[in-house]
């Protein structure tokens, strides 16, 4: 099974990118600071709060990709996450789940 799905991603995803003809890559922020993005998907949770606090204590910020029938059962959660200054983007409203 796991070779049949490690199959599936190659095709799915390593393919494409060999016989693409150009990549662009865009860039944002200070291209001279080692820098990295931090994003979490399908939120919100049951471990969205303990994210927020680590977060917090790291002076870290990031972005949140939130599944919409996880906002709708937890808009209390997406208010701390905006609270606390991270940025929210959507995860869909709903998908299958792979």
């Amino acid at each position: 099974m796991k070779k049949i799905l490690l199959g599936i991603l190659i095709f799915l995803f390593v393919l494409p990118c060999l016989f693409a003809k150009s990549v662009d890559v865009i860039y944002k922020g200070n291209k001279n600071k080692k820098q990295i993005a931090l994003t979490f998907d399908d939120g919100p949770g049951k471990s969205t709060l303990k994210i927020l606090k680590i977060l917090e204590d790291e002076n870290i910020k990031a972005t949140f990709f939130l599944f919409g029938v996880a906002v709708d059962r937890h808009p209390n959660l997406v208010k701390e996450v905006y609270d606390h200054g991270h940025e929210i983007a959507s995860h869909t409203y709903g998908h299958f789940n792979f």
